[in-house]
């Protein structure tokens, strides 16, 4: 075993490809003080299901999927705990607002990448936003917010799409 052992060292110094082959290569011993990090950036506290190596904003329809699904878990969680929740017309960062003005995104969701989007990126936004909304319509029921949402949202989509 020791002889196996010493001739693959001495193989793989002198072709070190050949550990691409062997599951398991030699172990590299590190001197005292040493360390190794892959990625040596720090991860925010409380994201470490949103962490990745190269973040990317995500395409406006997947983002407005995504704002959808927060609004219906607002929706089932104030239907849950029985609360009532003020109309999206009255909140001050609204994420389906009226054409052409740019949504205000949950701060979790982060911000939207270009800080003025183009016609497209909006009408984007508001078809992944509608159309999820509209899916989940038929499971959630009556929910005022989810209607309101839809209804707002499918009104945007309608005026940006008659401006093309």
């Amino acid at each position: 075993m020791q002889l196996d052992r010493a001739l693959l060292a001495f193989i793989g110094r002198r072709f070190p490809a050949i550990f691409d082959v062997i599951p398991r290569g030699p172990q590299s011993r590190l001197g005292p003080g040493a360390s190794v990090s892959l990625n040596p950036q720090p991860i925010p506290p409380g994201a470490g299901d949103y962490v990745s190596l190269n973040p990317q904003p995500l395409p406006p329809r997947e983002l407005g999927a995504q704002v959808a699904a927060d609004l219906l878990h607002l929706s089932w969680v104030a239907a849950r705990l029985r609360i009532d929740v003020a109309p999206i017309a009255d909140w001050e960062e609204d994420p389906c607002p009226t054409w052409p003005k740019v949504p205000h995104l949950p701060p979790h969701r982060g911000p939207i990448p270009d800080p003025d989007p183009g016609p497209d990126w909006l009408r984007d936004y508001h078809l992944g936003l509608a159309s999820t909304l509209a899916d989940a319509s038929d499971r959630v029921g009556s929910a005022p917010l989810v209607e309101e949402a839809l209804s707002r949202s499918a009104e945007a989509l309608a005026a940006g799409l008659q401006e093309r």
